[in-house]
C-alpha cells in the first residue's frame, strides 16, 4: 500500500517498509523477542494467548476485506467491460468473460485465504500439517496479488493480446492453485 500523504510504501498486513519485505515473515506468527518468552514461562500465557489469537483474527479481518475490494472490483471491471463494447466498433471487445472469470477467482482465493487463518490458528504451530498449510497460504497469496495487479490495469491495456493471455493463465494458476489447497484440506 501508499500512504496517500506521503507516498510511504508498505506492507498491509504488518505496516512494515515494503522495501526489502518478506511476505513469509508478516504472514507467520511468532513470538517477538526472548523477554516475552521468558515472561510468559513464568506464566504470562493469557498475554500469549491473546497476542496469538489477535495474530490470526487481524490476517482473518484483512482478507474480509480484501473480499470487499475485490467485490468493488468486479463491479469496476463489469463497467470496464461496458465501455469497452460501446467504444469497439469491431467487436473485438465482445470476448472479455475472461477479466470476470479472474476477478471471480480473487474472490474466491481470498475467501480460502481468510478462512485458512481460523484453520491454522486451531492447530499446533509446529506440526507438519501446519507449516505445509503456511507454505499455500504464502503461495496463494503471492498467486491472488499477482492476478489483483493484473484485473486492476487500465480498461485499454487489458485487451492487449499480451496482457489478457497473462490474465487468462494467472487465472488458470490461481484456479489450479487453490484446488490443491482444498485438496489438501480434505486429507
Amino acid at each position: 500500500m501508499t500512504c496517500r500523504n506521503c507516498r510511504y510504501e508498505f506492507c498491509w498486513l504488518c505496516y512494515q517498509n515494503w522495501r526489502g519485505h518478506n511476505e513469509a515473515l508478516c504472514n507467520n506468527y511468532e513470538a517477538k523477542d526472548r523477554e516475552r518468552e521468558e515472561q510468559e514461562s513464568r506464566g504470562d500465557s493469557d498475554a500469549a494467548g491473546l497476542r496469538r489469537y489477535q495474530f490470526y483474527y487481524s490476517r482473518w479481518e484483512n482478507h474480509k476485506k480484501s473480499i470487499e475490494i475485490a467485490e468493488k472490483l468486479k463491479l469496476e471491471t463489469q463497467t470496464k467491460i461496458s465501455r469497452l463494447r460501446a467504444v469497439d466498433a469491431v467487436g473485438s471487445s465482445d470476448n472479455l468473460h475472461y477479466l470476470i472469470d479472474a476477478v471471480d477467482t480473487i474472490i474466491q482465493s481470498r475467501r480460502l485465504l481468510q478462512w485458512s487463518y481460523p484453520w491454522a490458528y486451531e492447530m499446533d504451530e509446529k506440526s507438519s500439517v501446519r507449516i505445509q498449510l503456511k507454505q499455500h497460504q504464502d503461495l496463494l497469496e503471492e498467486f491472488t496479488e499477482e492476478l489483483t495487479s493484473l484485473t486492476e490495469q487500465p480498461a485499454q491495456k487489458l485487451t492487449q493480446p499480451r496482457v489478457r493471455l497473462d490474465i487468462i493463465n494467472q487465472t488458470k494458476v490461481l484456479q489450479r492453485y487453490r484446488q490443491n489447497i482444498i485438496d489438501f484440506s480434505r486429507d
